[in-house]
């Protein structure tokens, strides 16, 4: 875009000159003719929200599994953030399949779970043939399992589309010596009951 004066100026400068709700003029060429248009500008929704203040996070942990979403207040955790959280923040945005950006942030260690004690960070594509949107589609994933097992899918920016896969009845067994060896009253936040 051009400014006023005939130098180069960033359409995002012109858009942040402007409050969510207002209206903002353009000018766009269709068939090669211009046409002046006003638009009305909406708030801009993002699939990693935040930073938030005075709230608790939202997490739910199945058989030493921790997971919540990707957050602003997550990603200053990390010293050197990792490109695709990155990425996911910058590129995605909401839609009707993805409203949050689900990860595995941590394993709590066990031998339900052995062999991915060293996971953490790692955003989730599906569980048990269920494609996670959000945290409640998590939850609910965790319902079914498939054939005896639950197959968590991890993305393909953090792990390559990798398979994380625990016996649903081990899991099941599990779970609540887990939580008490941890101390952890619920396995999930109160946004999620």
């Amino acid at each position: 875009m051009l400014a006023e004066d005939g130098k180069r100026l960033s359409w995002v400068h012109l858009v942040n000159m402007h409050q969510a709700g207002s209206e903002a003029g353009v000018d766009v060429i269709r068939g090669g003719k211009l046409q002046r248009l006003r638009l009305r500008l909406g708030v801009f929704d993002e699939v990693v929200a935040g930073p938030f203040y005075d709230v608790k996070p939202s997490y739910f942990v199945h058989a030493g599994l921790v997971f919540t979403p990707l957050t602003r207040n997550y990603m200053t955790l990390w010293e050197d953030v990792a490109t695709s959280f990155r990425m996911t923040q910058e590129f995605l945005v909401p839609s009707p399949e993805r409203q949050q950006a689900v990860l595995l942030a941590y394993v709590l260690p066990h031998e339900v779970n052995a062999g991915y004690h060293e996971f953490r960070g790692i955003l989730i594509d599906s569980v048990n043939g269920v494609r996670v949107g959000d945290m409640r589609d998590l939850v609910r994933a965790f319902e079914k399992p498939q054939d005896g097992f639950h197959v968590i899918r991890t993305d393909d920016l953090t792990d390559f589309g990798g398979n994380i896969i625990l016996d649903a009845a081990r899991a099941a067994a599990a779970h609540p010596e887990i939580l008490a060896r941890h101390g952890i009253v619920s396995d999930r936040s109160a946004d999620l009951r």
